[in-house]
């Protein structure tokens, strides 16, 4: 993943690869109007993007045993950890009786204690 300033960029990158790219323009943009409307998503947004504190967001791998996201959802949540999306699915809530398919990269919110646990847990089933 790769910021970039100006869209014409987005080729050159490209070229070597990079696949993802965060436009910061466009970021502070959005991030500006969700502050001004709706009071108290700065400090959400600020605890994702800062590492220092707080939740952050994880990728987790997907259980044998999970065959639907409501499997993963009700697991991660008893692990500390709350499933918010599939890739860049986040509508996983409303989801939860569907399979989880063999494609899926499910991604968590939660601190770097209860990640690393989580991934601790999921050796251990392997073994």
């Amino acid at each position: 993943m790769s910021e970039g300033r100006l869209e014409n960029h987005i080729q050159n990158f490209r070229h070597v690869h990079i696949n993802e790219f965060v436009l910061s323009h466009d970021a502070i943009s959005r991030l500006a109007v969700r502050s001004a409307l709706h009071e108290g998503n700065n400090d959400i947004i600020n605890q994702l993007l800062n590492r220092r504190y707080g939740e952050d967001l994880f990728q987790v791998e997907v259980r044998p045993q999970w065959h639907t996201y409501g499997d993963a959802f009700h697991a991660l949540l008893e692990e500390g950890a709350t499933l918010i999306s599939d890739r860049n699915d986040m509508t996983i809530n409303r989801k939860l009786d569907q399979p989880i398919p063999a494609e899926a990269k499910l991604f968590v919110l939660c601190d770097d204690a209860t990640h690393l646990r989580i991934k601790v847990n999921y050796a251990n089933e392997l073994q």
